[in-house]
């Protein structure tokens, strides 16, 4: 079972627990247990109900994030690997917008690995905030600050990064040796 976001009023409190491809809420009491209902999903005007499981990649992976939104305690530190998986770009980048103002008087923070460019935007981040992984020649990895780079604000960030103009993109010289260089596939 996993634990999902908690509610405590006195002795009440309530956890989304994931078992298998059905999500339940329960709610607690002072002696444990007290309600147990399955979570449904509908959309829009549609009047069919949904089970989790029954839900696009896309939605499950952003239920699982709410609690990272919808949490409430003042001091907590979050980190996603690969925010991204499965959200559509506009998503992603929704999703942090709304951290951000959910956070904004709470001292907790998101940290977060993920292979969205457009979220490398100075409206939406600080250059400080963005931070990029290179891979050196000896297989080891860099991690350094778009701050490095002095950007004007008013700069297109994702579009000079995906150009390679601050480093940090993949090494396709790998490719050559599984592919050969006329792109045949070697045995």
């Amino acid at each position: 079972l996993l634990k999902g976001p908690e509610r405590e009023n006195k002795h009440k409190m309530k956890r989304i627990v994931n078992f298998g491809e059905t999500l339940f809420e329960l709610d607690y009491g002072e002696n444990g247990p007290d309600k147990i209902a399955k979570l449904m999903f509908q959309h829009g005007e549609d009047e069919a109900s949904y089970e989790y499981g029954e839900e696009s990649d896309g939605t499950q992976r952003l239920i699982e994030l709410l609690d990272v939104i919808l949490n409430d305690d003042d001091e907590r530190v979050f980190i996603i690997d690969e925010l991204d998986r499965s959200l559509h770009p506009q998503m992603t980048i929704k999703f942090v917008e709304t951290f951000l103002k959910f956070s904004e008087h709470r001292n907790t923070q998101l940290i977060i690995t993920t292979h969205e460019s457009n979220l490398m935007d100075l409206k939406i981040l600080r250059r400080d905030e963005i931070w990029l992984a290179e891979r050196d020649s000896d297989n080891t990895t860099s991690l350094y600050t778009l701050d490095k780079f002095k950007i004007r604000y008013d700069k297109v960030v994702s579009r000079d990064y995906l150009s390679g103009r601050y480093g940090a993109v993949p090494i396709f010289k790998d490719f050559d040796y599984v592919w050969g260089r006329d792109g045949d596939w070697k045995d």
